[in-house]
């Protein structure tokens, strides 16, 4: 019995979110790096429980552990079981953490101005999720760290949705997801290809930073759960069904006015006009 050969990965999810993450960081203020990186998402300031700040700690000591053990099996070339053992063996995993290193970002936009001339007094629309970063100190009281959409310093900066960037590396793997789709069976004989994925990397990037990570915390219980490679790689697809159906109606009308004149039209509409007779000769019908 032949072994079927193991799919190759040319992206995953862990890579997609640090990039879309680092993307998001150039657009905020940060009082420092240390605080970039959020541990839990909540939707609201009163969310912030002693419970919610426990579930946050053990989220941090697991990230922080699982880069450690990736440095380390990256500069040994170690299996994942050795790995851990040497990470054990020299102390190198965390059991705690300080709770004023626990950062949760709470999904808000307070700090976004109103639109101009706006009657309903309707926010600005964002590139991203707004939110702001939080660390409580060990009175219970809450710190402001970083906030999205901002310019300069906390107290004299000034909203902005201009100043930030997608990384090169985001854009990279965009380019690399279009082609690797073009691939597909469904799509890599069309002529107008090159249109499709041009198509496609325009609209990831216009649609990059709108991937929320805050879906996972809320509470409701989807089917699936929705993760950045599912969500990039819906855009490609209707981006080439696009095209698709444009290059279809243009076929369409340029079929029509050659019939009209009494032109043959294109193979491919004398092939649909050869299947629709014969389905009519089986249905009895001619």
């Amino acid at each position: 019995m032949a072994i079927k050969p193991k799919r190759k990965k040319y992206l995953n999810n862990a890579d997609l979110l640090r990039e879309i993450h680092i993307s998001k960081m150039s657009y905020c203020w940060v009082l420092d790096d240390a605080y970039s990186m959020y541990d839990y998402i909540v939707f609201d300031e009163s969310e912030i429980t002693e419970e919610l700040l426990e579930l946050a700690k053990a989220e941090r000591i697991k990230r922080i552990n699982s880069s450690t053990l990736d440095k380390i099996r990256a500069a040994n070339a170690f299996t994942a079981k050795k790995t851990k053992e040497h990470a054990e063996e020299n102390n190198l995993l965390l059991s705690d953490v300080p709770i004023d290193e626990v950062v949760i970002r709470v999904i808000t936009n307070v700090h976004i101005p109103f639109v101009e001339g706006s009657n309903d007094e309707k926010k600005v629309r964002t590139n991203f999720e707004p939110f702001k970063h939080y660390i409580v100190d060990e009175t219970g009281e809450l710190y402001e760290v970083a906030r999205s959409h901002w310019k300069g310093d906390l107290e004299d900066g000034v909203f902005s949705m201009t100043h930030g960037r997608q990384t090169n590396e985001l854009g990279k793997m965009f380019i690399k997801l279009a082609e690797e789709i073009s691939h597909k069976p469904n799509y890599r004989n069309y002529t107008y290809l090159d249109e499709m994925m041009g198509d496609a990397r325009i609209q990831l990037v216009k649609n990059a930073l709108l991937f929320t990570e805050s879906i996972l915390y809320k509470k409701v219980k989807p089917a699936v759960q929705l993760n950045p490679f599912a969500y990039y790689t819906s855009f490609v697809n209707n981006a080439f069904r696009s095209v698709l159906n444009s290059e279809k109606n243009v076929r369409n009308i340029r079929d029509d006015l050659l019939e009209l004149h009494g032109f043959n039209p294109s193979h491919t509409r004398q092939i649909e006009i050869e299947m629709k007779m014969l389905e009519r000769k089986q249905n009895g019908t001619v």
